[in-house]
């Protein structure tokens, strides 16, 4: 899920004015500590059933560094790189221009918030999300994931983090931005998540309306 109309995020979370910073710190510690308990909990199911399948994950949200965010753009997934050239009309295969566009994304969400999230076992970044202001007047902001091939094995942990985030950020913006109709990963996530996805080919908006 690229950044539709602007790639924009930040290189450290943000804080509603007058609120704590540790407490931000802690809602988000909740939702990976959540994400973790279900993860161990699948294991559990899969261990008694006997199941081979080892996809769930855990995975944790750190800020983004200038390292993961190379990383994830040096090897981000084939449905993102045909995402991002279509909404920005690029070369996506080229990787200094996807480095360019991830990067110009971290430092344009100074308003909004960032995360990478990392393997919590290994510490390898798997992808990098947030949230975007776009609009003061009618008070929008872009959600945005981008992500590595390795993104599938931590899906529980993404929605659980996911759902948190947008039951967060949908109290202070209305929720819009674009999703290529191909990416069907992108698309099943983002209902997962509780998003209404438009149908159609090409680019398809995905929005949340606020609750303020």
């Amino acid at each position: 899920m690229a950044s539709g109309r602007t790639l924009r995020l930040t290189a450290a979370p943000c804080v509603r004015r007058g609120e704590p910073c540790h407490c931000r710190w802690m809602a988000v510690r909740r939702a990976c500590l959540r994400a973790a308990v279900e993860a161990a909990s699948a294991d559990h199911r899969q261990h008694e059933h006997g199941s081979r399948d080892r996809r769930v994950s855990r995975a944790v949200l750190l800020p983004p560094s200038p390292a993961a965010v190379e990383w994830v753009a040096t090897r981000l997934r084939r449905a993102d790189v045909d995402e991002m050239a279509l909404i920005h009309g690029v070369d996506a295969d080229d990787l200094c221009v996807r480095l360019s566009l991830l990067r110009a994304s971290v430092a344009a969400s100074r308003a909004g918030e960032c995360w990478a999230a990392h393997d919590a076992a290994t510490s390898e970044p798997v992808a990098v999300l947030g949230v975007a202001p776009t609009s003061w007047i009618d008070n929008e902001a872009a959600p945005w994931l981008l992500g590595t091939n390795a993104l599938p094995r931590y899906g529980r942990d993404l929605v659980a983090m996911g759902r948190d985030a947008v039951a967060d950020w949908s109290q202070r913006w209305r929720l819009v931005n674009l999703v290529d109709a191909r990416n069907t990963v992108a698309v099943r996530w983002l209902r997962r998540v509780g998003f209404d996805v438009g149908a159609g080919p090409g680019l398809v908006t995905f929005r949340l309306g606020a609750r303020v």
